[in-house]
């Protein structure tokens, strides 16, 4: 088992589709299941949300200078 990405601070990334599928569905359940036992951070994104991935990902985008 591995997250699709890697971040650079450790973070896993999983993109996620097929969750229709009952056997996909449950080994993303235990992906999270594993990355929460071992204390480790899991970011997953589905297609519903590629309009707010900046949203998502704002823990590690540039901060704004603006202000």
């Amino acid at each position: 088992m591995r997250a699709d990405w890697r971040l650079a601070d450790g973070t896993f990334v999983e993109a996620l589709g097929l969750m229709t599928k009952e056997a996909y569905a449950a080994k993303v359940t235990r992906k999270r299941e594993l990355a929460r036992h071992h204390g480790l951070r899991l970011v997953t994104v589905t297609a519903e949300d590629l309009n707010r991935l900046s949203e998502i990902f704002a823990d590690w985008l540039p901060k704004s200078s603006a202000g």
